[in-house]
């Protein structure tokens, strides 16, 4: 019925997986250096500032440079790396399941040395084995407006799925580490001023983790009304 299942093993297309996957995996990277920034300097801080007194000043102060630092240049990053993954997505949809490329609502095609770049680096360091067969070969055996549908339908309900539940595990994480902050410092008996510094130290962590919160679960919610439209 179509040749889905063929085209997306072909050379050119395997290229575009490696050069996203690597995309998405340096994406990854900003947000493991977020969640250090953001997470394990305000909770170092608000333990140690329970105990110790006198970092307190010197925490807060770490983390309201994080508190700047991180909307001004790693989460800027990070989103550059994300859109840029979803181009290249986007551009192995388009040739696998003979789309036309629409730069209106996409932009731009990824520049071909940075495709090349990022594949030459995924493929020094890993197979094709979880890239071939992206789409099931099942696809194949219906007409080809049908199997758009389907293999768009996969890629919105895997990351949709995806955003949901890491929404969840990071409100969970949060609530979690204020808890502890707050057991600790009730059982210390701090006094407001001590209360007001710890809390202060948590807050790159507390506004990050509300942006992303709310980003995923935004971004999830839509991805949902393009499947029921699907």
């Amino acid at each position: 019925q179509n040749h889905i299942p063929v085209r997306q093993n072909e050379e050119s297309q395997l290229k575009l997986l490696r050069a996203r996957t690597q995309t998405f995996a340096l994406a990854t990277r900003y947000m493991v250096a977020q969640l250090a920034l953001t997470v394990l300097i305000p909770v170092i801080g608000s333990v140690a500032g329970i105990f110790i007194a006198e970092v307190r000043p010197y925490f807060t102060l770490l983390a309201l440079l994080v508190l700047v630092a991180d909307p001004l240049w790693l989460d800027r990053q990070y989103k550059a790396m994300l859109k840029r993954g979803a181009k290249i997505a986007e551009h192995f949809d388009t040739i696998v399941l003979e789309l036309d490329w629409n730069p209106f609502t996409v932009g731009d095609r990824v520049e071909v040395e940075d495709i090349h770049r990022a594949a030459t680096k995924y493929a020094a360091r890993h197979d094709d084995s979880e890239l071939v067969g992206w789409y099931p070969r099942a696809v194949g055996d219906v007409p080809l407006h049908l199997a758009r549908l389907i293999c768009q339908r996969t890629n919105l309900r895997y990351d949709s799925q995806l955003r949901r539940n890491y929404a969840g595990v990071l409100i969970g994480l949060v609530l979690s580490i204020a808890l502890l902050v707050f057991v600790v410092g009730f059982a210390q008996k701090l006094s407001v001023p001590e209360w007001v510094l710890n809390f202060a130290l948590l807050s790159p962590l507390l506004s990050w983790s509300i942006r992303e919160f709310y980003r995923q679960r935004d971004t999830a919610d839509q991805i949902e009304d393009l499947m029921t439209s699907a």
